[in-house]
């Protein structure tokens, strides 16, 4: 299985009998983690940053070593993408949802159930925009999915639910090691940092701190406008070696 461009070997699946952990979650994942992870999201209905909250009730076991484990089992799971230009630090669904019954925000759902092979028909609501009707709806349904998941057994097979953590850090530290080398480029090059980040179309977070770090450790300011002098261009030039990101502008999808 491939997560983030890495190969994750993961150990054969329990018996649907042996899944001793019910759960239910909530993530709040940045747009580009929740992809990297495998989670379906669009990347064509918006243009904005986005956020995705899953909502997840489980049944599920974690096998494999310590720190390296990975979770297999039955899940009925909502997610729910939000674009919009201000993301605020703590989201919810019921937030989310009320954003956007008045226009505030864009956001769209997808209800699914992994690793349960009875028959759903019906019972599954489609892709659809996410408001509060909607969420109402949604949660109407995902009760009856999960009661219906809780009595039958006999139709679980169990599937993989979760990845290590390392997977995750794995994404970000390639992201941060992307804003350091288009820092490097725009500083060499003579450019500000307002510059270098009008040629970035919609970089990750762990994108955006590390430009910001490059430029402030090598300016010695939190200005956008400053320009690198030929000092300051030179130690980056020679930091880069060879490595130069040239392209007119760079877009995270």
């Amino acid at each position: 299985m491939t997560v983030a461009g890495a190969e994750l070997i993961a150990p054969p699946p329990p018996r649907a009998e042996d899944l001793d952990v019910w759960n239910k979650r909530l993530w709040d994942f940045d747009g580009q983690v929740a992809g990297a992870l495998g989670f379906a999201i669009s990347t064509i209905r918006f243009s904005g940053r986005q956020r995705v909250l899953i909502s997840e009730f489980s049944r599920s076991k974690e096998v494999g070593p310590p720190g390296k484990s990975v979770r297999y089992g039955v899940a009925v799971r909502l997610l729910v993408q939000v674009t919009q230009t201000e993301l605020n630090a703590n989201l919810s669904l019921p937030i989310v949802a009320a954003q956007a019954q008045m226009g505030l925000t864009s956001a769209s759902s997808s209800l699914s159930v992994h690793g349960y092979v009875g028959n759903l028909s019906g019972k599954i609501l489609p892709d659809q925009d996410f408001n509060v009707e909607s969420y109402v709806a949604l949660m109407h349904s995902v009760a009856e999915l999960q009661d219906i998941v809780t009595n039958n057994v006999q139709h679980i097979r169990p599937v993989l639910l979760e990845v290590p953590d390392v997977v995750v850090d794995l994404l970000q530290e390639r992201q941060k090691a992307i804003g350091v080398v288009w820092a490097l480029s725009n500083i060499a090059d003579g450019r500000s940092y307002a510059q270098a980040m009008n040629k970035f179309a919609l970089p990750p977070d762990a994108v955006i701190s590390a430009i910001q770090n490059t430029y402030r450790d090598l300016l010695g300011t939190d200005s956008h406008d400053a320009k690198p002098w030929n000092e300051i261009q030179q130690k980056a030039e020679l930091e880069l070696g060879k490595l130069r990101l040239r392209r007119r502008t760079v877009r995270f999808w």
